[in-house]
């Protein structure tokens, strides 16, 4: 009993699927499909994948760096009115 089992779409079970000719079925609801339809992950991460993730990263980065210069500038002047370096 050293088959690889895989959780069944239709009933949600982790099952070990019969394979009928071409056909792969679930033994407790019968959900079939074909061989060929059978995806294969990859084992390792593609750096396609991760492409879409740098430009977010990127914007983010900006976006953090943006409210610490802001930040900055407000707190200088802050200081700088309290200093007494601005005589209204």
């Amino acid at each position: 009993m050293n088959q690889t089992k895989s959780v069944c779409p239709g009933c949600r079970k982790e099952v070990v699927f019969e394979l009928l000719s071409n056909v792969y079925r679930c033994p407790l609801c019968g959900f079939q499909y074909e061989a060929s339809q059978a995806s294969q992950r990859p084992e390792r991460w593609e750096a396609q994948e991760a492409a879409p993730l740098i430009p977010l990263v990127l914007k983010v980065l900006l976006f953090v760096a943006a409210i610490i210069v802001v930040g900055a500038a407000v707190a200088f002047a802050g200081c700088a009115l309290v200093m007494g370096g601005f005589k209204l």
